[in-house]
């Protein structure tokens, strides 16, 4: 007995698009994000105003997140992998102007070291500063280097850290721990150099997913934030209590109000 086998073309698959992780330009007049419309996370600025077109700024074979603007404009910090083969994710520089006439500017490494990940770069207020997440302690800390030339490390967070902001003030920054907690660190500025003070917790039962689900206000008195429900644990210990802070849960309801 003979058995035919019947083959038919399949139609192409078509990945998950995605247009995500905005970041606003200091003046407020576009965002860049992260959108794979070309199969990669390539990365595009949109002007708020929703006049004209999406512009690329940079597009390759790899993805990318943008994390942080300048706030001279002038550079966007970026998640992406080692150009030199080496694992994981490390911070590279994307500059966003340049002469008029002349050919773009092109990314160049932040920091990578090659042997351990960094991640999610944030510029101080007065962009001199850069926080950013590092696993070289073999799990992940935030630290504060310099910029625009990266030179020495400050480690500011005690017990494991991911995803710094820095208040707007440049005192303070802010990130969650590996339990889901929201730390601040008290950031002393002495000449050219920064030191760490007091360090607390803010509040607890932030969502442990791959992003930032929280921001701080600009007066630094509200928290926007992505919370577990119920778990809006306040420390109980007074030495570590926070000052009075309003945290909005479940906000993409208010915006279908």
């Amino acid at each position: 007995m003979v058995r035919t086998r019947f083959f038919r073309w399949l139609e192409p698959v078509e990945w998950a698009k995605f247009e995500r992780y905005p970041i606003w330009e200091p003046n407020g007049k576009s965002i860049v994000f992260s959108s794979n419309k070309r199969r990669y996370g390539d990365i595009y600025r949109k002007a708020t105003d929703l006049n004209g077109f999406e512009e690329v700024l940079w597009a390759n074979n790899g993805d990318k997140i943008p994390t942080s603007w300048s706030p001279d404009g002038k550079f966007v910090l970026v998640n992406t992998f080692s150009s030199t083969g080496n694992g994981g994710v490390h911070i590279w520089k994307l500059p966003v102007t340049s002469d008029a006439g002349k050919k773009p500017l092109q990314p160049s490494v932040f920091l990578d070291s090659g042997s351990f990940q960094e991640a999610d770069g944030q510029f101080s207020p007065d962009g001199n500063w850069v926080a950013y997440m590092s696993t070289q302690s073999q799990r992940p800390e935030i630290y504060v280097t310099a910029f625009p030339d990266p030179r020495g490390k400050l480690q500011v967070s005690v017990d494991g850290g991911s995803f710094p902001r820095w208040s707007a003030d440049g005192k303070e920054i802010f990130y969650t721990d590996a339990s889901g907690k929201l730390i601040v660190s008290e950031i002393i500025h002495k000449d050219a150099s920064l030191e760490v003070g007091r360090v607390r917790q803010v509040v607890g039962g932030i969502i442990r997913e791959r992003g930032y689900k929280y921001d701080i206000s600009k007066d630094g008195k509200r928290v926007l934030a992505h919370v577990v429900p119920n778990a809006l644990l306040l420390p109980a210990d007074p030495r570590t209590s926070s000052e009075p802070l309003t945290l909005i849960s479940n906000w993409p309801a208010l915006l279908r109000k």
